[in-house]
């Protein structure tokens, strides 16, 4: 969200249907579980407010995914070591899966820190170009790389 951008003022039922946008496999589904008619969830969507608070719900969630996914990459760390070093006595198909599953825990969550540090990247740029520094740009942009 754009550090400028105002506050959105949903009605409670609005913010209950964003939460069970999040919860419910499809709009229909959400509007059901909030007692709206699709057709009013539909109409909501296309509100400015609605989906702004949509994108930010949406982007707490990923980063709370991404946190949960981070907090395991010392067990996943673990579970590579103790595959590579010891016979864990698991059979040949449980290590594979343990050691599949760590190899994605670790390679998800690396690509989340990438993705993080183009988006400060990003940022930075559009400070820089919003901010019209006249001429300072170019240094700051080599630090960007």
């Amino acid at each position: 969200m754009k550090a400028d951008a105002q506050p959105c003022t949903l009605s409670p039922k609005q913010e209950r249907f964003i939460a069970a946008l999040l919860e419910q496999p499809n709009v229909t589904q959400a509007a059901k579980a909030c007692n709206i008619s699709e057709r009013t969830a539909r109409y909501w969507l296309k509100d400015p407010a609605v989906q702004l608070a949509w994108r930010a719900a949406r982007k707490s969630a990923y980063d709370h995914s991404i946190a949960r996914l981070q907090a395991l990459c010392g067990s996943a760390a673990s579970t590579l070591g103790k595959n590579l070093l010891n016979d864990t006595g698991a059979s040949a198909g449980i290590r594979a899966v343990q050691i599949r599953s760590a190899e994605l825990i670790l390679s998800y969550a690396g690509h989340a820190v990438e993705i993080a540090d183009l988006q400060d990247q990003i940022d930075e740029l559009r400070r820089l170009i919003e901010g019209g520094n006249h001429g300072r740009t170019t240094t700051s942009l080599r630090a960007v790389k």
